[in-house]
Parts: structure tokens; C-alpha cells; sequence
């Protein structure tokens, strides 16, 4: 386009070249840079997630509702075992126990 408002005749052969390299260009971009750039969060580049108000257990790792859920799910422990299991993973609230327990 600017060299048409100049009115500078380029060889056609210049032009067909800068084509083609714009061409070559976006196949590489489109093939291979973007699908690397795609996978960089699968390679472990994440950021890791962090709650402000995470409960904290005794080993001093966020609890995850996994873990209270094997407990509260276990069918061989009786309500007092869980509540004491719940203790020992880290949870100190007796309410929040009882709530768990009822669920």
C-alpha cells in the first residue's frame, strides 16, 4: 500500500519474495510457536492457587475436602473416631466438625 501511494515501481519478483516470507512467517508462528505457548501451562508453568482462608492442618498444608471426605465417609469409624480423625487432620472448630458430620 505505501509503495502504491508513492508510485514506486517494485519488480514483481520483490514483491512474490516478501509474500512468500510473510507466508513462511505465519506457518511457523501458526505451527509452532503458538502450539509451544499452548502447552507451557501443561509443562508445570502454573501459577499455583493459594486461598487467603484456607484451613490449615497439622502438618501445615491447606485441608481439602478429600481428605475430610475419606473420613467422614468411612463407614468402619463411628461418629466419635471421625470427629477425632477431623481433630487430628487439623480441624479445631467443633461446629464446623459437627456440620461436616451431618452432611
Amino acid at each position: 500500500m505505501l509503495f502504491a501511494r508513492l508510485r514506486i515501481n517494485i519488480p514483481y519478483c520483490m514483491t512474490d519474495r516478501t509474500s512468500n516470507i510473510r507466508i513462511r512467517i505465519n506457518r511457523i508462528l501458526l505451527f509452532i510457536l503458538f502450539p509451544a505457548l499452548a502447552m507451557l501451562p501443561a509443562c508445570g508453568f502454573t501459577v499455583p492457587t493459594t486461598y487467603p482462608n484456607s484451613v490449615i492442618g497439622a502438618d501445615g498444608q491447606p485441608i481439602v475436602f478429600d481428605d475430610i471426605s475419606k473420613i467422614v465417609n468411612d463407614l468402619d469409624l463411628s461418629d466419635d473416631q471421625k470427629r477425632q480423625a477431623l481433630r487430628d487432620l487439623g480441624l479445631q472448630d467443633e461446629e464446623l466438625i459437627t456440620a461436616l458430620l451431618g452432611l
